[in-house]
């Protein structure tokens, strides 16, 4: 049997994305068999993750954060984003085995995006709309509604396609219809 990676990736809070090892150990890639995993992170442009902090160390076109192995299957890592608004990343991790086995893979590309802060701006939208009764238009608030609909359902279909420059795209227009509302009159 060989081995193959799989990394999960949640939104933990504003700029903090958590990614869970999932990777199941296979013949003779045993846990004694793994001497790093490192995480190989940039945005959907090829820029780096700002403002290294911590154990981040930034070489050009890359963040690179070195993921320390405890139980392999079951690890996690919180990773500080230190981004100001939501982005589309490619997250590469990448296994470096004493031994490489026949067969097994050592890295695992996964791509996702960050919708905290959009989720925020929204949130408080909703109160200013419904719960404060700052409502001047029905009508425009249904139409921002669909909007961000359609908005997140392109950003869903960019993702599946791997088109990132538009999953980015989708991200700022989603930015945008926040920040003024979408042309509501509220």
């Amino acid at each position: 049997m060989s081995f193959s990676p799989s990394i999960s990736v949640t939104s933990v809070s504003p700029g903090v994305i958590q990614l869970m090892d999932n990777s199941l150990l296979n013949g003779n890639d045993v846990l004694g068999n793994f001497t790093l995993r490192t995480l190989t992170i940039v945005t959907s442009a090829g820029t780096p993750l700002p403002n290294a902090i911590g154990s981040l160390s930034v070489i050009p076109l890359r963040t690179i954060i070195s993921w320390p192995i405890m139980a392999l299957t079951g690890d996690s890592i919180n990773i500080p984003t230190n981004i100001m608004w939501d982005t589309v990343l490619s997250i590469t991790t990448t296994y470096t085995p004493q031994q490489a086995q026949s067969g097994s893979v050592y890295t695992n590309l996964v791509t996702t995006y960050t919708c905290s802060f959009i989720n925020q701006c929204f949130l408080q939208n909703v109160d200013k709309f419904y719960v404060q009764g700052q409502i001047t238009d029905d009508r425009n608030v249904i139409l921002l509604n669909k909007k961000i609909s359609n908005s997140f359902d392109a950003l869903d279909i960019a993702m599946a396609t791997g088109d990132l420059v538009d999953a980015q795209s989708m991200i700022n227009l989603l930015q945008d219809l926040c920040l003024d509302g979408g042309g509501c009159a509220c």
